[in-house]
């Protein structure tokens, strides 16, 4: 059978901000693996047979808080992670390598006074789900480089009511699942052409282009 789109829409956190204090060790490594590594592996799996297609996109369900953790992060990094025009898997591999590295020891150290998240030495800024959906972000933008017949795009679904949000006790207004949906549904079967922003863009839950880093 033909393979169309390939939505990447697994996820995991264990250090979003109203999350309790002190966040696991082991954040950095879970979050990486699944929400960056997991989905690097699966589009890897899958390329042949969406090259096959006549219309192969992969969809990279993000967040809000990739553009942040961009926002936050040290010019010097955020540069490196925006150089897409020569940037490569290895490098954003080599990075999340070493921002693992950097929040273990951070997250060892915490104290009621030095919580996470802060601003490493280096210019990390260490929360691991914002940070492994920023680096996702210049994936995709590799992606839609290396793979030009392929419409390789990244979204925002919006503040949606899962159990990942179950605990957050905000003023946000959720959204409903089928609402968070919405998105990637229009970017993996809508119509090419009317999908501004191109390959390698980011879209927000409204369907508008947005730079995927933040202002």
């Amino acid at each position: 059978d033909e393979l169309l789109t390939l939505v990447n829409n697994a996820g995991y956190a264990a250090d979003l901000p109203w999350f309790p204090t002190p966040w696991p060790a082991n954040a950095a490594s879970k979050s990486l693996a699944v929400n960056l590594f997991g989905a690097e592996r699966l589009t890897r799996a899958l390329l042949p047979r969406l090259r096959a297609a006549d219309d192969g996109r992969v969809v990279f369900v993000s967040s809000g808080g990739g553009r942040l953790n961009m926002k936050r992060m040290s010019e010097a990094k955020r540069r490196a992670l925006l150089r897409t025009d020569e940037l490569e898997w290895r490098d954003i591999a080599a990075m999340a390598s070493d921002f693992i590295g950097e929040y273990e020891a951070a997250a060892a150290a915490q104290t009621d006074e030095t919580p996470l998240p802060f601003l490493s030495a280096s210019g990390y800024w260490l929360q691991a789900y914002g940070f492994s959906k920023a680096c996702l972000g210049a994936y995709s933008q590799i992606l839609a480089r290396h793979e030009p017949s392929l419409l390789s795009v990244t979204c925002s679904p919006g503040w949606v009511a899962t159990e990942m949000s179950s605990t957050y006790a905000g003023d946000a207004v959720m959204r409903s699942i089928d609402e968070g949906g919405e998105v990637p549904a229009w970017l993996a079967v809508g119509d090419r052409a009317a999908i501004s922003g191109g390959k390698g863009g980011f879209f927000m839950p409204d369907k508008s282009s947005a730079p995927w880093v933040a202002d």
